[in-house]
């Protein structure tokens, strides 16, 4: 351990004490708002645009698309972030706020955890910093190994992948019914597996 890793613990740590003071329920709803609205937004961006041309239209399918993207994102988000505030004020009643806050604190160092990850691994990817910075950081941190190596096995995740293909269409102006349709179907797939899994 150099001092990259300490200092990378320490910041985790400080951020892991607001999770403590917003508590575990909404630090939890507020991450599945976001992971859930991305990935939602990238499946039903294009038919959300298409509906938003509908209301007033901007001359460009890619401005509806995004625009179509950001709203799904931001309702499914507010949405959680609602859900959060009511399940937080439920555990108070019990008297569970104590073990809200302390779940929140680890939650939310788990959380900064893989936000760093992502960033280490994006960054991991430009040239220059791979040649003049990552391997040294590879030699000389156990933290940066990890991180790289947890944000690896996260984003060749199927569903990881496909939200990645749709925003890149999205992007790119290439979202399409059939990436609404394959969107669907995946969908269906994971829900049918969670079935059969029970």
């Amino acid at each position: 351990m150099n001092y990259i890793d300490v200092a990378l613990i320490v910041i985790i740590v400080v951020i892991g004490f607001r999770g403590f003071a917003s508590g575990f329920v909404a630090e939890f709803c507020s991450l599945v708002g976001v992971l859930l609205g991305v990935y939602l937004g990238s499946v039903f961006a294009s038919p959300m645009g298409n509906a938003l041309k509908n209301v007033y239209n901007f001359g460009s399918t890619t401005i509806h698309t995004t625009l179509g993207f950001i709203i799904v994102l931001l309702v499914c988000w507010a949405l959680f972030v609602l859900l959060g505030v009511v399940l937080a004020s439920k555990l108070v009643f019990l008297r569970l706020d104590f073990l809200n806050k302390g779940l929140g604190f680890v939650f939310a160092s788990v959380k900064v955890f893989f936000i760093f990850s992502f960033i280490a691994y994006a960054v991991s990817q430009i040239n220059f910093i791979r040649e003049n910075f990552a391997q040294s950081a590879r030699e000389k941190s156990q933290m940066y190994v990890n991180m790289i190596n947890v944000a690896q096995k996260i984003m060749h995740l199927p569903v990881v992948d496909g939200a990645l293909q749709n925003l890149s269409n999205i992007s790119q102006g290439k979202a399409s019914a059939e990436s609404f349709a394959q969107g669907v179907e995946e969908l269906k797939q994971a829900a049918q597996q969670s079935v059969s899994g029970k």
